[in-house]
């Protein structure tokens, strides 16, 4: 009987074993899934960021350029009314 207990014990320390390897396996594939999607997601991140100063560098190049153009046309407003304004006086 002792012997049938002590086969028991024997089987069960095994089984916790292979147990304790398949979780360790298993943590270590999770951490290199993870460091792998991780890079990815720094990749996308960064390609987005890019995209997005890229736009908004365009966007502020665009509203200086019209501010410019608005700031001559209402120079050129105000020159000839000033002009105007000489010759009448």
């Amino acid at each position: 009987m002792l012997h049938c207990i002590i086969g028991m014990v024997d089987k069960t320390k095994r089984a916790l074993a292979v147990l304790q390897e398949r979780s360790n396996r298993d943590r270590e594939e999770l951490a290199m899934w993870m460091r792998r999607h991780a890079e990815g997601l720094d990749n996308d991140m960064k390609k987005r960021t890019s995209e997005m100063m890229a736009s908004t560098l365009r966007q502020t190049e665009d509203r200086v350029t019209e501010v410019k153009r608005r700031a001559g046309t209402f120079k050129t407003h105000a020159t000839r009314s000033a002009g105007n304004f000489l010759f009448f006086v």
